[in-house]
């Protein structure tokens, strides 16, 4: 079977991926869960703030396994 990409490549490159993007107008900031390598073969999704949308930084602490997802469903 040949695969499209490089499973070692996905085990060892640094990279971001699937970004999700949420604005809080409450706080004035975006917030946008990622996920990347946080060492050998282990991706972990993470945090990032923004306030200008362009510029954002990485939060503490790591939040979960890769393609986490969290929202609050509407009227709550």
């Amino acid at each position: 079977m040949t695969l499209p990409h490089d499973p070692l490549l996905d085990l060892c490159a640094p990279h971001i991926a699937s970004p999700d993007v949420d604005v809080d107008p409450a706080q004035h900031c975006i917030r946008m869960c990622f996920h990347g390598l946080a060492r050998f073969g282990v991706q972990l999704t993470r945090v990032a703030e923004s306030k200008n949308g362009l510029d954002f930084v990485a939060q503490q602490p790591l939040l979960a396994r890769p393609y986490f997802r969290a929202f609050q469903p509407a009227g709550q």
